[in-house]
């Protein structure tokens, strides 16, 4: 069995089991985070630190709201290095990030499915 990268149980208490909000939730994240990676993969590529450090601190609570400790880690580790000037560093991390994009809106999608 592969490993999931997120638990709605977050999101499922925020909601208090408002599956339709839930849902809600769900496509609203699936329709804005696009612009959040692109603004990632812009700072880091324009070696802009500080947008490269926003980007990573705004999507964050999503991150915990879909239950993806793997999300958070990569983030935060993007926030710390942006903030401290090290956009080279952030290329680690946020390559790994990009990586797992697709497998954990794949998730998100299945889950809307099962809604």
């Amino acid at each position: 069995m592969v490993p999931t990268l997120i638990d709605l149980a977050n999101l499922d208490h925020l909601f208090k089991g408002d599956k339709a909000l839930m849902c809600e939730w769900i496509e609203l994240y699936l329709q804005e985070s696009p612009q959040y990676y692109v603004q990632l993969s812009a700072s880091l590529e324009s070696g802009n630190a500080e947008a490269l450090g926003t980007a990573a601190h705004d999507l964050q609570p999503q991150a915990h709201y879909i239950g993806s400790a793997r999300m958070l880690e990569l983030l935060a580790a993007i926030e710390e290095k942006a903030f401290n000037g090290d956009t080279v560093g952030c290329a680690d991390p946020l390559n790994a990030l990009l990586s797992m994009r697709e497998a954990i809106d794949a998730e998100l999608r299945a889950a809307l499915d099962v809604a």
